[in-house]
């Protein structure tokens, strides 16, 4: 099976998967791994897969997650082994028209790889597909090798030189018996040794309502939530690594509906102007911060994006005025606070209020053991930190925050996403499954 990072990459990108087609990708992607378990949850149209290894079934890994991180310490109490999660969805936004080259047809130009998805999300999942695939093969050809050598192996130094990946040389002279290995070096060559898995959907693009969500419910139910994950959306800006998703703010809708009296323009004492109604209270609306914000979020302001009223016409005033409006908000503004201030400032005039939480915010400890084990791989990988940031819009990372899974987005960088000819450094692709393996490889050190 293929696992060269860019080949998969472009059999990914192959694939017309517009939210929520699926298009037998997820056929694909159960080759590349083939030896894990498998479940599927489909509903309303959606499909998701989840696979899962356990690489400690036969070692369990010893060391549980750091003290100082609360929320995986509230997930798997009944087991010993750390539960890694590799996330990610395989739809993509219609691709739309004026493409230099057929959008499902992945291309290669002068180091990038064009194609629908190329950066959001297909090369993270590609990335980190591989990444997978070898580090496990690297373990079981540990394993088989160490085996058959037996138990009275001539030791060997157990220090042995580190691939580029960060992995140990695959060559006899560094494999010693685990018996004859100290623990320090053994944990160091074993690497991750928990429960390894992968979440995938078809619905990020769309409502998400019936992808990630769903396919949380379900592990929930068999006690298979993971307790750190991995969301390898498209993160960095500038240039690869320079930033990394520790949080996001949530989304809240609403529609305002103020009430009036339509009316002849020529008689306005018998008419009651919406407009006029609103009015001194628009500028406590539009733009207003509802928070100071913080050092992880900006302020929680509210935008309106439409107001509309009335017939077109010049000589009747509207019977009522809709608006509509957004809130970005933090974990310092909840939609029940937006509430309560909206109907104490507009208390006095005839209105309605809807409101609606599309997506909650969320704030990873910094100091957890993911956020901490990929923000060092990546400065020893780039030479210079990633910035923990909690900017742009939603991700499907907010659904395991609320499972209390401890969460990081990491990907290539995002400046083509949803645009015509959107397109992926070759060089970046190669480089996030290089953090990947690496992250695993040395996850006990």
């Amino acid at each position: 099976m293929q696992t060269n990072t860019i080949e998969v990459l472009k059999q990914l990108i192959a694939y017309p998967t517009i939210t929520p087609q699926e298009c037998g990708i997820y056929a694909y992607i159960k080759e590349i791994l083939s030896d894990f378990e498998i479940l599927e949850f489909e509903k309303e149209g959606v499909k998701n897969l989840f696979l899962y290894k356990d690489l400690g079934a036969k070692n369990a890994e010893s060391q549980r997650a750091d003290s100082n991180d609360s929320n995986a310490e509230s997930q798997n109490k009944k087991s010993q082994k750390t539960h890694l999660c590799f996330a990610g969805h395989i739809d993509v936004v219609p691709p739309g028209e004026g493409w230099a080259s057929e959008p499902f047809s992945p291309t290669i130009k002068e180091g990038f790889l064009y194609g629908r998805g190329a950066q959001d999300m297909k090369a993270g999942v590609a990335a980190f597909l591989c990444a997978i695939r070898e580090v496990v093969d690297w373990g079981e050809s540990q394993n088989l090798q160490a085996s058959t050598k037996g138990a009275n192996a001539e030791s060997q130094n157990t220090t042995s030189e580190v691939s580029d990946y960060g992995l140990p040389q695959l060559d006899e002279s560094s494999l010693a018996t685990t018996q004859e290995q100290d623990s320090s070096d053994s944990t160091r060559l074993q690497g991750f040794k928990g429960i390894l898995s992968v979440l995938l959907t078809s619905d990020e693009e769309g409502a998400a309502i019936f992808g990630t969500k769903y396919t949380l419910e379900c592990l929930k139910e068999r006690d298979l939530l993971p307790d750190f994950a991995i969301v390898a959306e498209p993160t960095s800006v500038a240039k690869f690594g320079d930033m990394i998703k520790v949080g996001r703010r949530g989304s809240i809708n609403g529609i305002l509906r103020v009430f009036g009296k339509q009316g002849h323009v020529a008689y306005p004492k018998k008419c009651v102007n919406p407009v006029e109604l609103i009015a001194p209270y628009l500028s406590q609306i539009a733009g207003y911060e509802l928070d100071k914000g913080s050092a992880e979020f900006e302020p929680s302001k509210l935008v309106i994006t439409d107001i509309r009223g009335g017939l077109e016409v010049v000589n009747v005033t509207p019977n009522d005025l809709k608006i509509m409006f957004n809130v970005r908000n933090s974990t310092q503004t909840s939609l029940e606070d937006l509430r309560q201030y909206l109907e104490n400032l507009l208390s006095k005039i005839p209105h309605s209020l809807e409101l609606n939480q599309s997506s909650k915010p969320f704030l990873t400890n910094k100091q957890s053991r993911i956020v901490q084990r990929i923000a060092k791989v990546l400065e020893s990988k780039n030479g210079f930190a990633p910035e923990f940031s909690t900017s742009g819009g939603t991700s499907d990372a907010r659904y395991f925050a609320e499972y209390g899974v401890s969460v990081v987005e990491c990907g290539v960088c995002n400046d083509s996403i949803h645009s015509i000819n959107e397109r992926v450094r070759l060089s970046e692709v190669e480089s996030l499954q290089n953090v990947f393996l690496t992250l695993l490889a040395q996850w006990n050190l």
